[in-house]
Parts: C-alpha cells; sequence; structure tokens
C-alpha cells in the first residue's frame, strides 16, 4: 500500500478524449485595402455633437495670435500637426521689450485603412520644437526708434 497526502498516493486513470474529427481554427487577420485618399488637410473646424468648433477660435482662446492643425493621412501613417504663435508679453514691468513664443509639435502613428476605415496603431511617434524671440525697444535720439530681436531656441 501506498503513503500519501491528501489521496495523492493513488493517481487516477487518466481519461481518453473522445473521438472526433479535428476542427481547424482559423485566425481572421485584418485585411489592409489601399487608401482611399491621402495628403496634408489644413483643419479650419471640428463638427461634434455639441456643435462646429473652429480651430483658429481654439488658438484665440489659448491667447495666441495665429495657430493653425493639420492632418496627414498616408497609405500606413496618420500625422497631427499643431502651430501657434503667442500674443506678446511683456518682460518685467516696465520694461518695453517684449516677448513672443513660437511652437510646433507634431505626433505620426502607424495606420493601414480597411476600405473606407483608417485602423490606428497604439504607437506614436512625437516631435516639437519651441523658440521665444525677445524683441528690445531701443531709442536712439528723438524720433528715431530700433527695435532688436533675441532668439533662443527650446
Amino acid at each position: 500500500m501506498a503513503l500519501g497526502c491528501g489521496g495523492a498516493a493513488v493517481a487516477p486513470k487518466p481519461e481518453t478524449p473522445p473521438k472526433t474529427a479535428p476542427t481547424a481554427t482559423t485566425t481572421v487577420a485584418p485585411v489592409s485595402t489601399p487608401a482611399p485618399f491621402t495628403g496634408a488637410f489644413d483643419l479650419v473646424s471640428v463638427n461634434g455633437p455639441n456643435g462646429s468648433v473652429v480651430i483658429a477660435d481654439v488658438f484665440k482662446k489659448a491667447l495666441a495670435v495665429a495657430g493653425e492643425m493639420s492632418w496627414g493621412l498616408g497609405a500606413d501613417s496618420f500625422s497631427v500637426g499643431l502651430w501657434q504663435i503667442t500674443r506678446p508679453h511683456p518682460t518685467a514691468e516696465g520694461e518695453t521689450d517684449t516677448l513672443y513664443s513660437f511652437c510646433r509639435a507634431a505626433a505620426t502613428v502607424s495606420a493601414h485603412w480597411e476600405g473606407m476605415t483608417l485602423v490606428l496603431a497604439s504607437t506614436v511617434q512625437a516631435d516639437g520644437a519651441g523658440v521665444a524671440m525677445r524683441v528690445q525697444k531701443k531709442v536712439e535720439g528723438p524720433k528715431t526708434t530700433r527695435r532688436t530681436t533675441d532668439t533662443s531656441a527650446g
């Protein structure tokens, strides 16, 4: 007689699987189709359930002088780009210098078309740059004013 814990001393008889014909499992992969259209597009407005939003108004609310959003639709990618110029800001109280900021950002994701649907991947590649420009007011004589600029990239 074999001894063991919890009845493990006697191994159960293995079950034999029922004899049936093997079935094939099929995995359906997404089928890429040719892009129905490609190109770069500037977004002027976006319509949604709460109405239309004008892109330029979004930048103005963010205190920008100008700004733009663009989309790029490729055969195997989708990209979104933004740029803006901020309103001039004084550098310090009482100074006549002003500071302007320019920035640009873009993100690209791999994508493929399935009919008229653009399917986006989950990995995103992003890039951005910014520069600030300081405009200095210099008075030379009673009627002459010159403005010089100093830029620094970020």
